[in-house]
């Protein structure tokens, strides 16, 4: 859906931008503003700069028969992102990579994600106690991947973005808890166990 309302955006600019230089229509009520001077630049920049820094942008136009697109996750290496103390720093900008921490522990940490996707699977890690866990999404998603042993406290910030828990939640008041602090700008973010 976002990507064919960016495409459809993109005709209509460039349309109405080769019908003034064209002279057969002038839209002297859009590009006489201050604004226009700045946004076509700005637009045509944002994807020059994602298909020149986006590692696998094939994958984007590639999908099944029924037009949905693959889960094309690029496999990272969890070793890059985490330190000795068990906290993961995980940044990712126009890309999307997944995170298995099997076997690793998890005391806490950052992910997050612009312009791209993250899936990270938690399911085989060992969470220490009080683990605060801070997910930021601008303008992308984070899939969080959680085990069904493990108490989940929420808190988010939301902007025009969309939040989805499936989790089971955990009545167990001996397991571990993962705190999940969440802000996410026009973004989605996706809980499951």
């Amino acid at each position: 859906m976002k990507r064919t309302f960016f495409a459809i955006f993109l005709l209509v600019i460039g349309t109405m931008m080769l019908l003034r230089v064209t002279g057969v229509a002038t839209f002297d009520w859009l590009f006489s503003q201050d604004w226009h001077r700045f946004i076509v630049p700005v637009c045509i920049m944002l994807v020059g700069f994602w298909l020149l820094v986006n590692r696998n942008h094939a994958r984007y136009i590639s999908g099944d028969c029924c037009g949905k697109e693959k889960d094309s996750y690029k496999e990272a290496e969890v070793s890059e992102v985490m330190d000795e103390h068990a906290f993961i720093n995980a940044n990712v900008l126009m890309a999307s990579d997944f995170y298995d921490l099997e076997g690793e522990r998890l005391a806490g940490g950052n992910v997050s994600v612009c312009i791209g996707k993250v899936k990270l699977d938690l399911r085989k890690a060992t969470i220490q106690p009080n683990c605060i866990l801070k997910l930021t999404a601008c303008m992308g998603k984070i899939q969080l991947l959680v085990p069904q042993q493990v108490r989940l406290e929420v808190y988010s910030s939301n902007l025009m973005a969309h939040a989805d828990n499936r989790t089971v939640q955990c009545t167990n008041q001996e397991a571990p808890l993962l705190r999940l602090r969440v802000s996410n700008c026009m973004g989605h973010l996706q809980i499951q166990n």
